[in-house]
């Protein structure tokens, strides 16, 4: 799971402070402050790192010694396809850290405080997406050094490609979590809610197992999952065009269409928790 990150009061009200002065435009001044401060929030905590550098790569490393020896068997390249649903895995936990995040910062007050400046709310958000892809970038390094040990064999543009459709997958999730926290009544513990109901989201998908595996009544809901297109559209970036891995127009529509609703749904829940706020 992602970790639940602590923030002191005074290191939120320091990184506040930081979003006016300068020369620069009010907004970008506001976004770089805040990225200057969530990084070294993320720096400083150690359960932070364990998530963002050894968590994703964990999984893999305990996935592919259980069943690779058994994908084998079947001529499935269990290094790859692991790689993908690790990935995305990433995004996810890359997502869940940020909402937490947020939470935290709605329950100190920071987020109301910092509305007296202009166009730092814009910039506090800006700043915490800005901090969701370094973050990323950095889970996405370590997962290629697991998957490379395990075997894994993609050239490298490939490798690449796929890790900026988890950049998308990341930004989204991140977007979506952050707004059912802010319109939520408390916001640490629908965190926590999301946290947890995400590892189920995981589980109940094709992120670990192939959907050619699956079978019964279930089969068309697990590989309709949202998680699951998404995957599978990794899985396709990282196979050869043609290829038994490749995934059908109709696999990516849905998995865009997934990502923009999450998107949209993310924004307006957003946008109306912002605004509410200001009104009060």
């Amino acid at each position: 799971m992602s970790e639940i990150s602590v923030r002191s009061p005074g290191a939120s009200a320091a990184g506040a402070a930081g979003v006016v002065g300068g020369s620069r435009p009010a907004g970008v001044r506001s976004a770089g402050a805040f990225l200057v401060r969530d990084l070294t929030l993320l720096r400083r905590n150690m359960a932070s790192l364990i998530s963002t550098f050894i968590v994703p790569g964990l999984f893999m490393v305990c996935l592919y010694a259980v069943f690779g020896h058994a994908a084998d068997t079947i001529g499935l390249d269990y290094a790859t396809f692991l790689f993908a649903g690790c990935l995305v895995q990433a995004a996810l936990f890359t997502g869940a850290a940020s909402c937490m995040a947020v939470a935290v910062d709605l329950d100190s007050g920071l987020i109301d405080r910092i509305r007296i400046y202009p166009r730092s709310t814009a910039g506090y958000l800006l700043g915490r997406m800005a901090t969701d892809m370094v973050r990323m970038g950095l889970s996405s390094l370590a997962v290629i050094a697991v998957a490379r040990a395990c075997g894994m064999e993609v050239a490298a543009s490939r490798v690449l490609t796929a890790c900026l459709w988890g950049l998308l997958v990341a930004l989204v999730w991140g977007v979506l979590t952050t707004g059912l926290v802010l319109v939520a009544g408390h916001p640490v513990e629908r965190a926590d809610l999301i946290q947890t109901l995400e590892m189920l989201l995981v589980l109940f998908s094709t992120t670990f197992i192939p959907a050619a595996s699956l079978s019964g009544a279930l089969k068309n809901v697990v590989i309709h999952m949202p998680l699951s297109p998404v995957i599978e559209v990794t899985r396709s970036v990282l196979a050869a065009h043609g290829s038994a891995g490749s995934a059908s127009r109709a696999t990516w529509a849905e998995a865009l269409c997934w990502l923009a609703g999450m998107l949209l749904v993310g924004l307006v829940l957003s946008v109306h928790a912002l605004r509410r706020r200001r009104t009060r």
